[in-house]
């Protein structure tokens, strides 16, 4: 953890400390009989986010729906008095039995390979193995693909991989705040790569409804760490949320720049978006490396020889997520960030993306002037900057023995903050309410007023039968009301 300190990041030691670490934590499946006890169905051995919790000897560890005792040392603890390997129906035997007195089964045995004798007790050692399938049925090993469970024991290393990554994000957050996961989302994944491996509580999730946009406006060099002249500076930008299941990121390399200098404008990172959901604490962390211009390796990627500039990280997770400009600085860096937010869905989302800003995009504009108001079109499926004066956007009224139909366009997506009214009148002085709908349902009806979409499969339009008012001349009027997104 100490490699992701932003004071002093080294990102490429955390990276050989974490391979290294891993191997131990992917060789366990293959090592040991975890596997074995149901190959169709493995679980992770340690699934948290904090630090590994090892299993204690001859201690009781949950694998799925079974509880195994770890197996480990020569002299177990009462009621303990033995082990057996259990002979199975295939006949790899890789199962041990846990006896208590008269021999009784009391319990299932988890037992690495015995390749030292002094922590496999008699009776439990079951030796590695070799590499092909010769000795299969009395060793322990799934390390080739010709042993049994190969493929079990394979896939659980790659999701107990996976989920490694996104504990070490965790921990560095835990550790040395977002400032510290930072340096890992921006100097440890390829860019090619993504942080957000499936099957993980880091996984990426789908775009949410408030899309966030940081843009860097300006970047002042204060030092280059170079020592030999312009530094050849890269930079690399994520934005992302605080539980790692969203991010987007941009780089910008090899720009040659000295201490006092500030970028061009050319030469800042892409403006990032993500979508988010209102509840997500968003963070943005910009790093920076100098390639080294001692050796060739002016070459924009992140490797041995460069060397780090301690980056910035704006971090809302622990202050009110405020929209605008944000100053940042760092012993290497001033920086300026813009962050602005705008809703994806509702009303204010679609407006934008439909009229130009320099126009009017309130509800009740119409920029068109086609005397459909943006709400209305919003709420029936029209198009503001188009002129509509097609019929069937109006109110659509039929007689019939059974009271009056009255047919409009209705379009799902504006349930979230609209909602559609029917009024009537038989004097066209005032007008009564009769039908309403909102939130998805309908949450009025007068008497005798019933409502229906014309294809539930397609809830395109809906018909609205009115029988209070048989056999007499009866006004109708469509009305759409903004009641803001719930």
């Amino acid at each position: 953890m100490s490699g992701l300190d932003p004071a002093s990041a080294n990102p490429f030691d955390v990276t050989d400390e974490f391979g290294q670490l891993l191997h131990p934590v992917q060789d366990f499946y293959s090592h040991t009989n975890w596997v074995d006890y149901d190959p169709a169905d493995v679980p992770l051995f340690e699934s948290g986010i904090g630090p590994w919790v090892g299993p204690s000897p001859y201690g009781t560890i949950r694998r799925g729906a079974l509880d195994l005792i770890v197996v480990e040392g020569l002299d177990p603890p009462a009621p303990i008095t033995g082990f057996v390997i259990r002979q199975t129906p295939s006949g790899v035997n890789r199962l041990v039995d846990v006896l208590g007195e008269d021999e009784v089964v009391i319990g299932l045995g988890l037992i690495s390979d015995a390749t030292d004798a002094s922590l496999s007790p008699p009776g439990a050692r079951i030796p590695h193995g070799s590499q092909d399938d010769s000795d299969d049925a009395t060793s322990i090993s799934k390390d080739t693909s010709v042993r049994t469970n190969h493929r079990a024991a394979f896939d659980a290393a790659v999701r107990q991989t996976r989920h490694e990554w996104c504990r070490l994000l965790h921990l560095a957050a835990a550790r040395h705040g977002q400032a510290g996961a930072g340096v890992a989302m921006a100097l440890m994944v390829d860019p090619k790569g993504s942080p957000h491996p499936p099957g993980t509580l880091c996984h990426a999730s789908g775009p949410g409804a408030l899309a966030v946009e940081a843009r860097v406006t300006g970047i002042r060099i204060l030092d280059d760490s170079d020592f030999f002249g312009n530094g050849e500076l890269n930079f690399s930008l994520v934005l992302y949320t605080k539980d790692f299941r969203r991010s987007a990121r941009s780089e910008i390399n090899s720009i040659s720049v000295a201490s006092g200098d500030n970028l061009s404008a050319g030469s800042l990172p892409e403006s990032l978006n993500l979508g988010v959901d209102n509840y997500d604490d968003v963070v943005v962390t910009l790093q920076a490396w100098d390639d080294e211009n001692l050796t060739a390796d002016q070459d924009g990627i992140f490797d041995t020889s460069d060397e780090i500039l301690r980056g910035v990280t704006l971090d809302f997770s622990n202050q009110p997520f405020t929209p605008g400009i944000h100053r940042l600085s760092s012993q290497h860096l001033e920086v300026s960030l813009e962050i602005v937010a705008v809703e994806t869905s509702g009303f204010d989302a679609w407006i934008a993306r439909q009229v130009p800003s320099h126009l009017d995009r309130s509800f009740g504009g119409d920029p068109e002037s086609d005397g459909l108001p943006n709400g209305l079109e919003y709420a029936l499926g029209a198009h503001p900057g188009l002129t509509d004066n097609h019929p069937w956007f109006a109110l659509q009224g039929i007689r019939s023995p059974d009271g009056y139909a009255l047919s409009f366009p209705y379009r799902a997506e504006a349930a979230i903050d609209v909602a559609w009214v029917i009024k009537q009148s038989n004097d066209m002085r005032s007008f009564t309410e009769i039908y309403r709908r909102a939130d998805g349902i309908e949450s009025f009806a007068s008497n005798n007023v019933t409502a229906s979409f014309d294809d539930p499969l397609d809830p395109s339009s809906i018909t609205v039968i009115d029988r209070t008012l048989r056999g007499v001349t009866a006004f109708y009027q469509l009305e759409v009301e903004f009641l803001g997104k719930r």
